[in-house]
């Protein structure tokens, strides 16, 4: 049986209509030159042609038969589109004006299946080179499709537009009467300040080691899981093993050593069974592949996002994301911000990334408190994080013998780009790997 020949998605017919109308309406032609360039076209000659188009517009010179004939002519294309004959062949049946957009939409969505095809193919050989890594193929291959059209994510937009899309925010806000906006972090004075994480914002958590910022982490994605917001966790420092230790240590409130030594009575063991159970149907999930870049990460998200709905993502922690070494560790990590900032824009959700203070700071002496400078890298993820919270203070145990061991903790919101800062006092209970505010009992 012979394989039926098939010729990749395109209309002849579409893509002459649209070029008559530019060639009669020529006022249609900035209406349609920001969504089409000449390789959505499918035959070359038509590609030829909506170049001259284009060149002629742009120099604000007249566009109809005649001016087009001449700049072929100087562009030396005029045989290769078929001589004057076919310029006049596409005016014979002129379609009306109001059609203009509707026959741009359909060429460049053939153009759309095109790439895709062509993209898909390049991937189907990628694949079947000897020694392909798979994970690289299929983040190459996601990037490439979900870049395929990018014409919604760019250009300009009316200022109405603009405008009442933040008037629908306000009165979203409105309704809510003072209420979260974005996704609980799950401390009350916390979510006074922000709001709740808001979508599309950048949030960086820093501490230094020990101070329990990967707890942190882990309580706003337990807490988010637990409201039903779905997820993802990139842990490239712990195994998922150790997340769930401090993860079902904090739902069941069984000291994790305890957890992981199996010194566990009747009644300690039911309740981490319990607070299994109860997390069965959470909308979560953990990638605890160590080295990711930058572009796996992002490739990673969109699949999660297409596949999972995902709403929020959490990275433990931003200074080991993979990325190649320039000698300046600020300029490294500055890009790493960046991108993760712009995952936060294009998925539109929030991006929080734990990161690291350098212990230098407590060389300014007793009593000295962290800095937005003391992160590594701080110009560079300043300039990008939307919010920055900074976590501190002392290993001592406040409530004393007899009780569980209590660190005091503070929590200041040091940058805030759209709204107030201010200082949050919180104990942190290492053994159950949980932070409260120092008003909560």
């Amino acid at each position: 049986m012979n394989d039926e020949i098939r010729l990749p998605p395109h209309s002849k017919h579409t893509e002459s209509s649209l070029l008559a109308s530019c060639l009669v309406y020529p006022e249609s032609i900035p209406e349609i030159a920001d969504l089409l360039s000449p390789d959505d076209f499918y035959v070359s000659a038509h590609r030829d042609v909506y170049r001259a188009i284009l060149d002629l517009d742009e120099a604000r010179k007249g566009v109809d038969l005649v001016t087009v004939a001449e700049r072929l002519q100087d562009t030396q294309r005029m045989e290769a589109v078929g001589g004057p004959s076919f310029l006049a062949s596409l005016v014979d049946r002129v379609p009306a004006a109001v059609n203009v957009q509707h026959y741009a939409q359909a060429v460049k969505d053939k153009s759309i299946l095109r790439q895709i095809i062509a993209r898909a193919s390049n991937a189907v050989t990628a694949a079947y080179e000897p020694g392909a890594d798979a994970q690289a193929v299929l983040g190459d291959a996601v990037e490439s499709l979900y870049s395929v059209d990018d014409t919604k994510a760019h250009g300009s937009v009316r200022l109405s537009e603009c405008i009442n899309e933040r008037l629908e925010v306000y009165k979203k806000r409105a309704d809510s009467r003072g209420l979260l906006t974005g996704i609980s972090t799950g401390l009350p004075a916390l979510d006074m300040c922000l709001s709740g994480f808001q979508d599309t914002d950048l949030i960086v958590v820093g501490a230094t080691p020990g101070q329990g910022k990967s707890a942190l982490g882990i309580q706003f994605f337990d807490r988010a899981t637990e409201s039903g917001i779905p997820t993802l966790l990139f842990s490239l420092e712990m195994s998922k093993g150790q997340l769930i230790d401090r993860f079902l240590s904090k739902r069941s409130q069984v000291n994790s050593r305890a957890m992981i030594s199996g010194r566990m009575d009747g009644e300690k063991w039911q309740a981490v069974m319990k607070a299994g159970h109860d997390t069965y149907e959470a909308p979560g999930w953990i990638d605890d592949t160590g080295g990711l870049t930058l572009q796996q990460i992002r490739s990673r998200s969109v699949r999660a996002r297409a596949k999972h709905g995902i709403r929020f993502i959490i990275v433990d922690y931003l200074g080991i994301v993979s990325r190649p070494s320039t000698g300046k560790e600020h300029e490294e990590i500055s890009r790493v911000a960046l991108g993760l900032k712009n995952i936060a824009k294009e998925l539109s959700l929030p991006v929080l990334a734990l990161h690291q203070v350098g212990r230098k700071f407590a060389d300014r002496g007793a009593g000295a408190e962290p800095r937005i400078s003391d992160l590594y890298g701080s110009q560079g993820v300043e300039a990008n994080a939307d919010v920055i919270m900074l976590l501190w203070g002392a290993d001592e145990d406040v409530k004393g013998t007899g009780a569980r061991v209590t660190f005091e903790r503070m929590l200041r919101v040091a940058k805030h780009r759209n709204g107030p800062t201010g200082r949050i006092p919180l104990y942190f209970w290492p053994e159950i790997q949980t932070f409260g505010e120092r008003n909560e009992k």
